[in-house]
Parts: C-alpha cells; structure tokens; sequence
C-alpha cells in the first residue's frame, strides 16, 4: 500500500525513520480494509464492529501521536 503511493520500495528516500516508525504504529492499530468491517459487523454486531472501529482508530492516533512526541 505504501509503494502504491510513494511510487517507490525505497522508503527511506522518501521518508526519515521517525515516519516510518509512526506509520507503521498507526497502522497496526486499524482494521485493515472494508470487508475485515463488514465481516465484524456479521459477527458481532453493526454497534459493536463500529465502536470497536473507533476504539481501534484512537488507539492507533494516540500510541502514533506518543512515538512522534517520544522520539
């Protein structure tokens, strides 16, 4: 995805390693696409799968947001 809209593999040309690392913690706190969503909503309920969403999406802001402040 990040070569995708980089339009390179080499990422550190690109991006320092401070970015590197907040993406990559940013990014493991999500749910990965639309039909992981919409699975979650199957199982468990459309409330549910959304707040579990936006829990997941603050988490990701907040460890994000502490690594950027930290390092």
């Amino acid at each position: 995805m990040l070569a995708a809209v980089l339009g390179t593999l080499d990422f550190s040309s690109v991006l320092t390693s401070k970015q590197i690392m907040i993406f990559t913690m940013a990014s493991t706190y999500r749910i990965p696409c639309i039909i992981a969503l919409g699975a979650m909503c199957k199982e468990i309920g459309t409330i549910k799968a959304i707040l579990l969403w936006l829990t997941l999406y603050l988490i990701g802001l907040t460890v994000a947001g502490l690594c950027a402040a930290l390092f």
